[in-house]
């Protein structure tokens, strides 16, 4: 884009918001309102990762892609704090959504893929969506999170995708 020679990788932010792990709040149906078209038409994770590989073929400039924030927010959603975001996934189902996305993007040329937060923030007041993205609580104390995604890195740990697999 003509912004630096030294430019090599791009990072995105691709939270799922009030959507499963697999999918994005966003595609091909919003080229009209955005001016661009990315990802695809079923707003699929993969979609969405595989788009800015394509762009980066196409412009001849390939570049790693980091997926440094993304999460799965355990506020309690009582009707009365909602912002339009974020849906109040219960403990367990936030351990359960990191961990498919966290093996989707194993499976996708994402160099890096950051799970946000370690710790919730604010104390892990129960009505904050912003504040209950930890694998940790507050207090410390570890939620559910913690340990399916400790066991996902033992089990998984090292892992690469193998690219020349042809599925």
């Amino acid at each position: 884009a003509g912004v630096s020679p030294a430019l090599d990788g791009v990072v995105e932010h691709p939270y799922a918001f009030s959507l499963p792990p697999e999918k994005v709040p966003y595609g091909w149906g919003h080229e009209k309102r955005d001016g661009v078209r990315v990802g695809d038409q079923y707003n699929s994770f993969a979609g969405l990762i595989n788009s800015y590989h394509e762009k980066f073929a196409a412009i001849k400039q390939p570049r790693s892609l980091w997926v440094t924030e993304f999460g799965y927010t355990s506020y309690w959603f009582n009707g009365a704090n909602e912002k339009g975001l974020y849906a109040g996934y219960s403990e367990a189902a936030q351990a359960a959504y990191l961990v498919r996305r966290f093996i989707l993007s194993l499976t996708l040329p994402i160099e890096v893929s950051c799970q946000y937060d370690f710790r919730d923030d604010y104390g892990s007041d129960s009505k904050e969506a912003e504040a209950n993205f930890g694998l940790l609580r507050g207090d410390m104390s570890r939620k559910p999170a913690f340990y399916a995604v400790q066991r996902l890195n033992s089990l998984l740990g090292g892992w690469e995708l193998d690219t020349a697999a042809k599925i």
